[in-house]
C-alpha cells in the first residue's frame, strides 16, 4: 500500500470513529431525557440542537452504529389475545366453585395459548388437561383459534380417553368455548359445561404453566414433543 493511500484510509477511519462517537454521545443525551427512545425517533432527534450539536445520519447507518454498541432495543412482540368473549353467546356457571375433585376424568380444564414461530408468525396451542392428575389428555396446534379448531382438542381427548358420563368441561368465557358449535358438541357427549367465575386464577392457573410437566413419563414427553414439532413444522411450510 502506498503511503498516500495508507494515510488517506487512516484519516477516513479516524473520521468514521469520531463521527460514531459523536452519534453515540448524542444518543445517550437524548435517552437521558427521553428514555427508551427507539432508532427511528433517535434519527428525528439527532438534528435537533436542543440535545447538542446537530447531527444528520441515515437510518441504516444509525441502526448499524446502535447495533454495534448494543444500543438497539429489541422489538416487543405484539400481544396476542386468546380469550375474547361474545356478549351474544350463552355463558355457564362455574361448577368448580365448591367442588371437591377426587378422581381422574372428573374435570377437564382447557385453555389456549400462542406459540411464536421462527418465521415471525404465531400459531395457537389448545390444551386439555385433567384437573385431578394434571396430565394432558389432548392438544392441537392450529393457525387460528376458531371454535372448530379449538373443538378439535376436545374431540381428540374424548376419543382417546372415552370418559364416563358426568365429566365436567371447564374453560374461560372465550367466544370459542361459548359458541353453539362447541357447547352443542359437549352436550351431545353428555358433558357438563363449566366456565370461569370471579376465581378464574384459581381454577385454570396451572394451564398457563409449561404443559410438559404434566406428561406421565419421559418417553411420552419425547413422543409428544416430537408430535408437536411435526405439527409446527407443517405450519411453517404453509
Amino acid at each position: 500500500m502506498q503511503p498516500k493511500s495508507y494515510y488517506k484510509e487512516k484519516k477516513a477511519l479516524e473520521q468514521k470513529i469520531d463521527f460514531e462517537e459523536k452519534v453515540i454521545s448524542k444518543v445517550m443525551v437524548i435517552r437521558s431525557v427521553i428514555p427508551e427512545t427507539g432508532g427511528r425517533k433517535l434519527q428525528e432527534h439527532l438534528p435537533d440542537p436542543e440535545y447538542g450539536v446537530p447531527i444528520t445520519v441515515g437510518r441504516d447507518k444509525l441502526f448499524d452504529i446502535l447495533r454495534a454498541q448494543g444500543l438497539l432495543f429489541k422489538h416487543k412482540p405484539r400481544k396476542v389475545y386468546t380469550s375474547v368473549s361474545d356478549p351474544d353467546h350463552q355463558v355457564y356457571l362455574n361448577l368448580l366453585e365448591n367442588l371437591t375433585v377426587t378422581r381422574p376424568n372428573q374435570v377437564w380444564v382447557t385453555d389456549i395459548t400462542y406459540l411464536q414461530l421462527v418465521n415471525g408468525k404465531h400459531c395457537y396451542l389448545s390444551i386439555m388437561i385433567d384437573y385431578y392428575s394434571r396430565k394432558i389428555v389432548g392438544f392441537t396446534v392450529q393457525k387460528d383459534m376458531t371454535a372448530e379448531s379449538t373443538l378439535a382438542t376436545f374431540n381428540k381427548a374424548y376419543k382417546s380417553i372415552k370418559p364416563a358420563p358426568g365429566l365436567i368441561h371447564h374453560s374461560d368465557k372465550g367466544s370459542q368455548y361459548t359458541s353453539g358449535v362447541y357447547t352443542n358438541r359437549l352436550q351431545e357427549c353428555g358433558v357438563d359445561i363449566s366456565m370461569t367465575g370471579p376465581n378464574k386464577s384459581k381454577t385454570i392457573k396451572f394451564v398457563k404453566e409449561k404443559p410438559q410437566v404434566y406428561f406421565e413419563t419421559w418417553g411420552k414427553l419425547i413422543y409428544r414433543s416430537y408430535a408437536l414439532f411435526i405439527q409446527l413444522s407443517s405450519l411453517l411450510e404453509q
